[in-house]
């Protein structure tokens, strides 16, 4: 082997200990909350296609875990997990695991009603007797987690697991099986137009949501510390260099999020 020869193998070795190797599994748990995370589409979420275009070009190899939230968080917190995604600042400080410093997103929090309802949401206390679906594990604003919390109104809400929830909180608000749904406005209307039930569901209000509860993060939930730091480096950087070139926007604008 020549010193040239000898030099270049020197510089590619510490590229890829900089960046990562192909050798080097990056498992991404995430459950079917479309448009930033799918199962059930030909197409991954926006939030997994900036994470595999950001880090699968810097030489790591990005495995998908699909499952329940409830299955991914127990996983990311026992560091079965390097990513999970999509995950709000509350989440991640909850579950004391790191995130990327820009959020991808911003949940925006409402409420849904049957069309045919006239409901309208005027406070925490319009919400009491209504009976409505929540989703397992993910988190919720105050008003909501009032009631879940509450011995009287908890009877009214139904809890659905993630993999199936939001399509079932679709289903269920459309059938008039349910009064109302919170949810994000994003991922609810993309679900109800998957199974064309969008003339049949409305807005009844807006949800009061900290910062804390809306913007959305790319969790980092490995246990070894210098990968960590690698991570969120590597997502940092590319992410900022996709937001620069405009190429983040094109992302979102394939699932019609601005």
């Amino acid at each position: 082997m020549s010193w040239n020869t000898r030099i270049a193998s020197f510089l590619l070795g510490i590229s890829s200990l900089a960046w990562g190797t192909s050798l080097e599994p990056i498992r991404v748990g995430y459950d079917d909350f479309c448009p930033y995370a799918c199962l059930k589409d030909d197409r991954n979420g926006y939030f997994v296609d900036v994470v595999q275009e950001v880090l699968s070009a810097r030489g790591f190899k990005l495995i998908p875990v699909k499952g329940s939230w409830a299955r991914l968080k127990a996983m990311a917190v026992k560091g079965q997990l390097e990513l999970v995604v999509p995950l709000t600042r509350f989440e991640t400080e909850e579950l004391k695991l790191g995130r990327n410093s820009l959020p991808l997103g911003q949940i925006d929090g409402r409420i849904f009603a049957h069309k045919s309802s006239s409901w309208e949401y005027k406070g925490e206390s319009s919400l009491k007797g209504q009976t409505m679906a929540i989703i397992r594990d993910y988190g919720y604003p105050p008003p909501i987690t009032a009631l879940i919390e509450d011995p009287v109104e908890k009877k009214n809400i139904l809890i659905l697991a993630s993999d199936l929830g939001t399509d079932q909180q679709v289903k269920m608000l459309a059938n008039q099986r349910i009064a109302i749904v919170p949810s994000d406005r994003n991922a609810f209307l993309y679900h109800a137009r998957r199974h064309g039930l969008e003339n049949s569901i409305r807005l009844a209000g807006s949800l009061p949501m900290d910062s804390l509860y809306t913007d959305l993060h790319v969790g980092i939930s490995t246990r070894v510390p210098e990968l960590r730091i690698r991570l969120r480096e590597a997502l940092d950087k590319g992410i900022e260099d996709l937001k620069k070139t405009g190429r983040l926007g094109q992302i979102k604008a394939n699932y019609g999020v601005e």
